[in-house]
């Protein structure tokens, strides 16, 4: 099906310095790309 394609998610983290410690509750912007033509962004602080 067109829903069985590999999902390659990549973590941007925009708020935050990269020697910085992930705290909790940070929102985390996710970068999805799906069979490489769709690309879904969302944030892991929304995700159910």
């Amino acid at each position: 099906g067109p829903y069985t394609q590999r999902v390659f998610c990549v973590e941007i983290r925009l708020e935050q310095s990269p020697s910085e410690v992930k705290r909790p509750g940070e929102t985390v912007k996710m970068s999805c790309i799906i069979s490489g033509d769709t690309i879904v962004s969302f944030s892991t602080g929304e995700v159910q």
